[in-house]
């Protein structure tokens, strides 16, 4: 007897993780220094980091930045953006403060210099009364003729004369004030030094009052670079919660426009203004957005139960449901074209690659709607 084929139940193997693939990727062009958001299905080839996207019917290469979905997407982007504004403004902000400083370390300078020159001045005039004092005799007179009378000579013959006559005029004053009596020698050399004396006092107190002008002005331009730091805190902490302000506001306006610019008509094509439906102008309809647009397109040529109950044309015949009217989504096609400007070679590519899932995730929504 044949023994009974013997028979193992089945395995179902799990894998060991659910990890969904990523839906968007967020690339970076390094030609353009420029970032887009675009769906998986939309990239050629991907190896490691760096990938492959058609544009125009030219193969870009591009960097993979970040990966997942769209919204995180998005806040990687404005966060991207927030660091490049950020750097942007410090580098400002280090260029503005370098030119105070620079500013700052002239004016000391030039405040410097400044005193230097007065004490320059302030002792050639205290070492011209001593010359004064020493001549104030009626040789002066002579002394002063002879040097007017040669004042038409050279310079070197000029000093050798005013040197000689000033020898003169000395020995002469001491000839006078061997003959004078003791008590009145004692007496004019005291006066001297009395005026010797305070002159030295007055170049100090002038000093000294200089000295406390330019300790004033340290303080005044220290104190002004506190508050010129403390003013310049202050505005860079307003100017960053407007910029998150603003990124929180425009994040999403400017993802969009982003992912529209390979779509956009360049050859200078004009759209109309005008496209009627039921004595409606479909073209003055405001949205956030292109799929928030075709949304209330869609909800103004088709009624409700008609988006309930079909799905996107062109229809197939296996499948239960029936398409929308082509006629009419064509109209609701032309008016997203005429709104955004698109180009209407790429405009099959941007219904393949954002447009269609948008719409087929409307039409979902409004059937669960119709069971709840």
């Amino acid at each position: 007897m044949t023994s009974r084929r013997q028979t193992f139940p089945r395995r179902v193997f799990t894998p060991t993780q659910h990890t969904p693939p990523s839906t968007h990727y967020l690339l970076l062009f390094e030609e353009t220094n420029s970032y887009q958001i675009v769906a998986r299905s939309s990239l050629k080839n991907i190896n490691d980091d760096v990938t492959f996207i058609l544009i125009r019917n030219k193969l870009l290469q591009a960097k993979i930045v970040f990966h997942g979905s769209l919204e995180d997407c998005n806040s990687e982007y404005a966060r991207l953006t927030r660091l490049s504004q950020d750097q942007a403004d410090d580098q400002n902000d280090d260029d503005s403060i370098q030119d105070a400083i620079n500013m700052i370390n002239s004016s000391m300078k030039n405040i410097r210099s400044s005193k230097i020159d007065r004490t320059r001045l302030s002792s050639s005039t205290s070492s011209s009364p001593r010359i004064s004092t020493c001549a104030q005799t009626p040789e002066k007179i002579d002394v002063e003729v002879s040097d007017s009378d040669d004042e038409e000579n050279s310079f070197f013959d000029c000093r050798k004369r005013t040197k000689k006559t000033l020898f003169e005029s000395s020995s002469k004053k001491r000839r006078s004030t061997i003959g004078k009596p003791l008590t009145q020698r004692v007496s004019t050399a005291s006066n001297d030094e009395n005026s010797t004396i305070t002159m030295s006092n007055k170049n100090k107190s002038n000093i000294q009052s200089e000295s406390n002008v330019l300790q004033d002005i340290d303080n005044r331009v220290n104190q002004l670079n506190e508050k010129l730091i403390s003013n310049s805190s202050k505005f860079d902490q307003l100017m960053q919660k407007l910029y998150v302000k603003i990124d929180r506001l425009t994040s999403n306006i400017n993802v969009h426009k982003h992912a529209l610019e390979p779509y956009v008509d360049k050859t200078g094509e004009t759209f109309p203004d005008v496209l009627m439906f039921n004595n409606y102008n479909l073209l003055d309809l405001m949205a956030t957005d292109y799929g928030n647009y075709a949304r209330k397109i869609l909800r103004i040529v088709f009624s409700q139960d008609e988006l309930k109950s079909s799905i996107l044309p062109p229809g197939k015949p296996h499948l239960r449901r029936q398409p929308l009217d082509q006629d009419r989504f064509k109209i609701c096609m032309n008016a997203i074209r005429y709104k955004f400007k698109l180009d209407a070679v790429n405009f099959g590519l941007f219904y393949r690659a954002l447009l269609r899932r948008k719409l087929t995730d409307f039409l979902i929504e409004e059937r669960r709607r119709q069971s709840t």
